[in-house]
């Protein structure tokens, strides 16, 4: 009698084997125009302490004055403020102390990884990962967040806060390079 089943089971998959290549189509919509641009930085502090920096709105209004957290938890919302322009920015994963997520702007993904390398320092690994890159507009934004972190480090150490316009001298060519650099190997 099983066998029987079986073999009708058999049968009946076999009917529907035809509907499989739908599903292939899919499979290269979605990362083959991206690149992941990727910034590192090490952190004379404890993982918690970075994280605390990284998170809570009292230092995040120090690091990048237009950003509140308003939940920090999956699906929670990342608020950007800027004179009349308030855009909600979903948050996609939250692992504490180690881990960050959320949308960037348009089909863009900005994650934060911690690493703990021992109980003074810790590694911080920022990714934005860019749907589109926008020759004007990419190199000025991930230079903003290279800034950040700067700032991050800033007040990690019990710094001066640096000066924006500054650093975006110093950095932006650097990152321009590097953002033309991944795309023309993406596109060869």
């Amino acid at each position: 009698m099983d066998s029987h089943k079986d073999e009708h089971a058999h049968e009946h998959g076999h009917d529907h084997g035809h509907d499989h290549h739908h599903h292939s189509e899919l499979d290269h919509l979605t990362h083959n125009h991206g690149i992941d641009i990727v910034l590192q930085g090490e952190l004379k502090a404890n993982i918690e302490r970075v994280w605390e920096v990284l998170t809570s709105n009292e230092y995040v209004k120090q690091w990048f004055p237009e950003l509140e957290f308003e939940s920090l938890k999956a699906g929670g919302n990342l608020m950007f403020n800027s004179g009349d322009m308030h855009i909600d920015m979903m948050i996609y994963d939250v692992e504490v102390p180690s881990h960050l997520s959320f949308e960037w702007g348009e089909g863009n993904i900005v994650t934060f990884d911690l690493v703990s390398n021992d109980d003074l320092t810790t590694q911080l690994n920022y990714t934005q990962w860019i749907h589109h890159i926008d020759e004007e507009h990419s190199p000025k934004d991930v230079t903003g967040w290279l800034i950040c972190m700067q700032k991050i480090a800033a007040i990690i150490d019990n710094k001066t806060i640096p000066d924006t316009m500054e650093l975006y001298n110093v950095y932006y060519d650097e990152v321009e390079q590097l953002i033309k650099k991944q795309t023309s190997a993406e596109f060869e």
